[in-house]
């Protein structure tokens, strides 16, 4: 009676390594798939499908840290018009819903956007805020690399120059 059968299954499912048993409609398989367009270089694919996973009505308690990073990656995106039409607002509009979320990222790019002279967008209260708690976040990671360094020093460098 079954007319679909298992390859009408088959073609539900995450065509991921690893995720083969995860929905192709679920937050893990949208976001990695957006992970590997984006370090393949094709960045609207990547857009697309972090679209998609922030469209999600219902994610999993332990996957929304996969939402509030997708929200941070399209801010990347879209500041930069990688794949997308470069829209600052926009970006800065998914930052700011990504750092709600927990993203430490996040809250470092909107350290940059408001506490930069060079941008248009600076706000030294603003940027203040956003530097110290970038800082604060970035101090809970358990890991460190040379980038979190990087991004600490950054911060740190914003907030003495507004203090100035």
């Amino acid at each position: 009676m079954c007319l679909f059968g298992a390859s009408a299954l088959a073609a539900e499912m995450c065509k991921l390594d690893g995720l083969e048993k995860q929905a192709a409609n679920s937050a893990d398989c949208h976001f990695y798939h957006g992970t590997s367009a984006y370090r393949a270089g094709d960045f609207a694919t990547a857009a697309d499908y972090w679209k998609r996973l922030i469209a999600l009505k219902e994610v999993p308690v332990d996957e929304e840290h996969l939402q509030a990073s997708a929200y941070n990656n399209l801010g990347f995106l879209y500041y930069f018009g990688k794949g997308v039409k470069a829209d600052k607002p926009e970006a800065i509009a998914y930052w700011h819903r990504s750092s709600k979320a927990g993203n430490e990222e996040a809250a470092y790019h909107l350290c940059h956007v408001y506490a930069d002279k060079k941008v248009s967008t600076f706000d030294p209260k603003l940027g203040g805020e956003y530097c110290r708690e970038a800082l604060r976040r970035y101090g809970l990671l358990k890991k460190s690399s040379e980038n979190t360094n990087t991004i600490l020093h950054d911060a740190q460098a914003y907030l003495r120059k507004m203090d100035q």
